[in-house]
């Protein structure tokens, strides 16, 4: 972002205080472009740094806000899921069986594997921290514990530590 310094006739208007600097409203360029940021910058959603930057030294506007992408449109999600249903009811039509999930499916497939696989993977993880935890249980039930099995408690509790945190990080996506 470039700051550029107010108008004379601005200022005087109320526009600011004289000698402030007022931050251009964004271009219509979609930020999240593939040729702009990498996965790094994605996945920690830097691309949304302008518009904070932006809020933070004067109000947002309707204007100010990034275009959605056509796909999660509802008026295309919409079209695909009708063009998907209608498939369906073909079906029916020739003594088949119209199923609603299929059509879903077929319209959102993206969205639900990718759903699916975060929950299994916070189902793998909930699994081993549990059989984590089991085993540092067993240390205590050691009456006289030697250092190798103080070694394994320890990384076993660093375990359960990293699996808790995997598991945080996993259900906040």
């Amino acid at each position: 972002l470039r700051l550029q310094k107010m108008d004379p006739e601005e200022e005087e208007e109320g526009g600011g205080a004289r000698g402030h600097f007022y931050i251009p409203p964004p271009r219509a360029k979609d930020p999240r472009s593939k040729h702009k940021y990498n996965v790094f910058c994605r996945l920690f959603f830097c691309w949304v740094d302008p518009l904070f930057w932006l809020g933070a030294h004067r109000g947002l506007q309707k204007s100010d806000l990034h275009v959605h992408p056509s796909e999660v449109d509802s008026k295309t999600l919409l079209e695909q899921f009708n063009r998907h249903w209608s498939r369906e009811l073909q079906k029916k039509q020739n003594g088949g069986e119209a199923r609603l999930s299929l059509a879903l499916f077929k319209c959102l497939w993206w969205r639900v594997v990718l759903t699916g696989t975060l929950q299994i993977t916070e189902m793998l993880l909930l699994t081993l921290q549990a059989v984590f935890l089991g085993y540092v249980s067993d240390y205590f039930a050691i009456e006289f514990p030697t250092t190798p099995d103080t070694r394994s408690a320890f990384l076993y509790a660093a375990e359960v530590g990293n699996v808790s945190q995997s598991d945080h990080n996993d259900s906040h996506l």
